[in-house]
This record gives structure tokens, sequence and C-alpha cells, in this order.
């Protein structure tokens, strides 16, 4: 499996914007060396303005503040990955369609996808709409089989 790591703390793994029909598979992204008193303050994959994007079999650790941040995307699919640790989010995406089956989310911050259904362009607003901690099937979402892990934090 292939690894990629960032050494800035503050920049994405991975940032995408204006494309389409892209497929990420089989990787693991995080950032070189998330300690200190802050962590990291950028994203494992960031995803702007784009469309039919899929992320499949992938580990997505938690380096990141947030594990797939996805705006303006038109069509996300999110397959048999991995997504923890990360500071805030496993996922934030704000558009017109996720489909997420069969990912781990473990341990992420403060929730597992935040979600906003974006008709177009003009809905944005922050923050998102909803905070997502399970299995939810609504306008613009489906998730199915994923699993939500949460352990006590070692000090």
């Amino acid at each position: 499996r292939a690894q990629l790591f960032a050494n800035s703390l503050v920049s994405d793994v991975i940032y995408i914007e204006n494309s389409e029909n892209i497929t990420f598979k089989n990787f693991h992204a995080t950032h070189q060396d998330p300690s200190g008193p802050m962590g990291c303050t950028g994203n494992v994959i960031h995803i702007e303005h784009s469309k039919n994007i899929s992320i499949e079999h992938c580990d997505l650790n938690g380096s990141g503040i947030v594990g797939v941040a996805a705006y303006f995307v038109d069509s996300l699919k999110i397959k048999n990955s991995h997504i923890h640790e990360n500071s805030q989010y496993g996922v934030i995406f704000q558009g017109k369609h996720a489909d997420l089956e069969n990912n781990t989310f473990e341990n992420n911050g403060s929730g597992n996808l935040y979600f906003s259904y974006l008709e177009s362009d003009n809905d944005y607003t922050w923050p998102p709409k909803r905070l997502i901690n399970s299995n939810e099937n609504i306008e613009g979402l489906i998730m199915k089989e994923n699993k939500f892990i949460t352990k006590p934090k070692q000090h």
C-alpha cells in the first residue's frame, strides 16, 4: 500500500479543485509529525468544486483536522476506508450527493460526518447543517454498513 506523508502541519496531504472522475485507492495518508500543542491544522484530503470523486480502501490517519473535507462536490463516494484520529471531523461534506459505505470511523474529535446538502453553490452556509454519527439516509446522503468506534483517549 502506498504511503503519503505531508511534512507541513498546515498543508493538506492531498488537495484537488475543479476536477472530475478521480478515484483515490489503496493508500495511507497522514502528516509526518502531528505532535505538539496544536497538532495539525491541514486536512488529509481536501476537495473543492469537483464531481465524481471516489475514495476506496484508504487509511486516512487523523493527523489532519479533517479526514475528507469536501466543499461544492457533486458525487463523493467513500468506501471500505478507515477514517480515524482526526482532531475535528472524519468527513465534512457540502454538496449534492455523498455515498459512504462500509467505512470505519474511529475517534474523530468533534464527530464523524458534518453534512450539508447543497442544491446549488448559492446554498452554502457555515457551519454545515447536520452532525451525523450513525448510518443515515437523507436528501443527498446514502450511508450503509459504516462502523463508528469511540475509544477513550489514552494519556
